[in-house]
């Protein structure tokens, strides 16, 4: 029995994972269990936190010029303050960085979405002296099965025949 990519197959004294990175095998007389899996993609939880902490930053930079805006030294300061080259009145300014935190807002609620949703899932062998874990996320619940029976029934017969 093996994968449709080839990468695991499960032989009738061993289980082998074959990939250009992992050269793994299992003796099924070694196989003590197996567990399902399910991690959350790091790369989601890292732009999540990214966007998270920009959206802040850009909320505390609009809400202190929106305070600075609300005196008139303040507002004197901030249209004599040069951005990007050339003066930018106060309303303009404060729809610059209102439209940043908005940005930054949405971005991260995406992200979040996101992270929540993606889930992968694996299957984690573990043996007397190895530990084989390889992907599912693309398996349907009827080949999970007949994997795992193929699994524990081949395992139990090499441990009746040693």
């Amino acid at each position: 029995m093996s994968s449709n990519d080839g990468s695991i197959t499960l032989t009738t004294h061993r289980l082998l994972q074959r990939s250009r990175d992992i050269n793994k095998e299992m003796m099924l007389v070694d196989f003590i269990s197996y567990e399902q899996k399910r991690k959350r993609s790091n790369l989601w939880k890292v732009l999540t936190i990214i966007f998270l902490v920009v959206a802040v930053i850009f909320g505390i930079v609009y809400n202190s010029k929106v305070k600075e805006s609300e005196t008139l030294r303040g507002r004197l300061n901030i249209t004599l303050d040069r951005t990007f080259g050339e003066p930018m009145s106060v309303s303009s300014q404060l729809d610059m960085y209102n439209s940043l935190t908005t940005l930054a807002a949405i971005l991260f609620g995406i992200s979040l979405l996101l992270f929540l949703t993606s889930r992968r899932k694996s299957l984690r062998i573990t043996g007397k002296y190895s530990t084989i874990e390889f992907s599912i996320s693309h398996l349907r619940g009827d080949s999970f099965s007949k994997f795992t029976n193929a699994l524990i029934t081949e395992s139990d017969n090499r441990k009746k025949q040693s």
